[in-house]
């Protein structure tokens, strides 16, 4: 029943996770969305750096890239450092292990032997060719050179279940398997081994040749298994997990990839992705196959980190066998993070915080899922039987701000007691946001106070949201201009500018003598919107006042080109390179002077090319905007692509 439930999940997140302005922003053409909802818990505060792809998201991952080299070799590296003595540096290790090729391999093991002295400079100076050189270590640089053979038949493969393995590139790799198990056999060296037996059990995987991957896991990988600290041997085991999974056997795959994802940070990412189990059943019979309730709880950890899972029930049972579980951690942020999303609204409207009252809530389905997780925290907040009591108080205080009670959240936050600067830098941000949202009226101390705080904490979110808040109250005050000045940059203006709010604004300028700290940060002034008000009045041919308020401004815009300029070729749209003397305010001049020469058929040749050329298609469009948009002028070249004909002149936007 519980992936039944997981179908429904999917839905409910559907109707309450999308939300109108998530979806617009999936349209074509480049937007830059902004905030659309205030996520004031830092999932890092878990400390589990290796957790960090599967911090709450709906997308794939969180801030992972799959082609991301760090992750796939840098705990190898550390092995082999150690293995080095950790004489030479990580980049000449890298360089020796990963990027040495088969004919350079060839010749630092005939350097390291004694065989011959010649190697490249490049070669000669690593310090980790230097070590082996010193510590006669030739068994090493044959396992290297062995490894490099390998690479060309195992790396870059994409979906190997699909693709079709040359007969030849099979035999090659079976030849290899053979001198490997040879190498293998004839090794004494433990750390040697372990490597042996993983690049024999990954070729025989990617040559698709299941039942033998098993098998030589099982015979060269396992009996060193139990006394070696290597990760390497989780490596081979996700491969002996991939090789069951395709053979048929994906319960017992899924176990041992739940091991994997538990043991081996480098390999958890692949872990997740590869554990596929999709029935009850089946997730019953993994459980059954763990070994104990750490086990257990990383097949629960796999299970509701999965995009739109319900987690709280896997919190339940991972907290019922194992409530010490590092595991609890990662959901918890996770489920809390979630609820952010669907309850911290970036529209104020929509943002429980500033909702009035439960039962009007328009996402009553998450409102439910939020009592569940707040019932789930308070248990283990009272029971007090987890390691990080901690992060699970300061969950339980801030779930009720996200529930809409600042007041009772604010409470129980000033009865909390934090130690570390991490958690403490944390209940200053989730009590700072509380005491924005329990403002009812917007004083200059109080401006400056929250302001004050906010800058200093350095938090995005939180900047982002003080701004929201002022400018909803200021707005309701009256003070619209300062409301305007408000809004969050890249985000969806909700406040449009028109004369009434630069008007309120140029009174606000008037009269305010000493502006404060937070007053000076929102980049007004006075000379400026006398400029934004004759742009208005431009705008609407009103041109002596558009003259009247260029003139207060003291200065206007120079013009990119010629409003006069005109051709018959069907070019317009071009900026010409002619020598243009115009500003926003001379044309305001030129426009009245020649609205007096009526009976002039060329004057009125001028003043019509002239309004064609303020127009979005003419030249002189930033007579009258800031930014003009090229996404219709894209959407009519492209559907005209394959037809040879003539772009029309108010299509034509190359300036040269």
């Amino acid at each position: 029943m519980k992936f039944l439930k997981m179908a429904f999940v999917v839905l409910v997140h559907a109707a309450f996770v999308l939300k109108p302005q998530e979806l617009s922003q999936s349209a074509c053409g480049f937007y830059e969305p902004g905030i659309t909802y205030y996520n004031f818990l830092d999932p890092e505060i878990i400390n589990q750096p290796h957790s960090k792809p599967f911090f709450f998201t709906f997308e794939r991952l969180y801030d992972y890239h799959w082609d991301k080299e760090e992750g796939r070799t840098q705990d190898n590296l550390v092995e082999w450092k150690a293995y080095f003595q950790n004489t030479p540096s990580t980049n000449d290790t890298k360089q020796l292990v990963y990027k040495a090729k088969v004919n350079e391999t060839k010749l630092i093991k005939n350097y390291v032997a004694g065989i011959s002295g010649s190697l490249p400079s490049k070669w000669r100076n690593n310090s980790a060719v230097q070590h082996l050189k010193n510590t006669r270590a030739t068994d090493v640089v044959k396992y290297l050179l062995f490894a490099k053979k390998c690479e060309p038949y195992v790396t870059n493969l994409g979906d190997n279940r699909w693709r079709n393995i040359p007969k030849k590139d099979k035999e090659a790799m079976q030849d290899l398997i053979i001198n490997g198990n040879g190498a293998y056999i004839n090794s004494s060296n433990k750390f040697l081994k372990m490597r042996y037996a993983y690049q024999l059990v990954r070729l025989a995987h990617y040559s698709q040749n299941y039942t033998q991957a098993v098998k030589l896991y099982d015979q060269l990988a396992k009996p060193l298994a139990s006394n070696s600290s290597s990760l390497i041997k989780y490596w081979a085991l996700a491969h002996k997990a991939g090789a069951l999974t395709l053979s048929g056997a994906k319960v017992k795959g899924a176990y041992l990839f739940a091991r994997v994802f538990d043991k081996c940070p480098s390999r958890r990412v692949q872990a997740y992705d590869s554990f596929k189990i999709s029935s009850d059943q089946d997730f019953r019979q993994v459980l059954n196959l763990c070994r104990n309730s750490e086990e257990a709880a990383a097949v629960y950890l796999l299970r509701g980190i999965k995009p739109y899972a319900n987690a709280i029930e896997e919190m339940q049972r991972i907290y019922q066998i194992a409530p010490s579980s590092k595991h609890l951690s990662l959901l918890l942020t996770r489920e809390v993070n979630k609820m952010e999303v669907n309850l911290l609204s970036a529209n104020l409207s929509k943002n429980l915080a500033f909702y009035q009252k439960f039962d009007g809530f328009p996402k009553q389905e998450a409102i439910q899922y939020l009592k569940e997780l707040k019932a789930m925290v308070s248990k283990v907040v009272q029971e007090r039987k987890v390691d990080d009591l901690t992060l699970w108080q300061m969950a339980h205080c801030y779930l009720e701000y996200v529930a809409g009670k600042p007041t009772k959240a604010l409470q129980m936050f000033n009865k909390l007691s934090v130690s570390s600067p991490q958690l403490k830098y944390q209940v200053q941000v989730f009590k700072l946001a509380i005491k924005i949202a329990q403002l009812d009226k917007i004083t200059k101390v109080e401006e400056g106070s929250l302001f004050q705080q906010v800058r200093l904490l350095k938090h995005n979110h939180l900047n982002d949201y003080l701004l929201n808040v002022f400018r909803h109250k200021l707005y309701a005050q009256g003070d619209i201009g300062k409301a305007y000045l408000c809004q969050p940059q890249n985000s969806a203006l909700t406040i449009p500018l028109t004369m009434k709010v630069v008007d309120n604004l140029i009174s606000w300028e008037k009269r305010t003598k000493n502006k404060t700290l937070f007053e000076e940060t929102l980049n007004s002034s006075l000379k400026n919107w006398y400029k934004v008000k004759a742009t208005m009045y431009l705008r609407n041919d009103q041109l002596k006042k558009a003259v009247k308020h260029y003139t207060l401004a003291g200065e206007s815009k120079k013009l990119l080109a010629n409003p006069k300029h005109y051709t018959i070729s069907g070019s317009y749209g071009h900026r010409r390179p002619v020598i243009n003397k115009y500003t926003q305010a001379s044309l305001a001049k030129e426009i009245l002077h020649l609205q007096k020469q009526a009976a002039n058929a060329n004057a009125m040749f001028e003043l019509g090319n002239i309004y064609y050329n303020i127009t979005w298609f003419g030249n002189t469009w930033d007579a009258l905007q800031n930014y003009r948009s090229s996404t219709g002028t894209w959407g009519y070249r492209y559907s005209l692509r394959n037809k040879p004909q003539p772009i029309p002149r108010h299509f034509n936007l190359s300036y040269p």
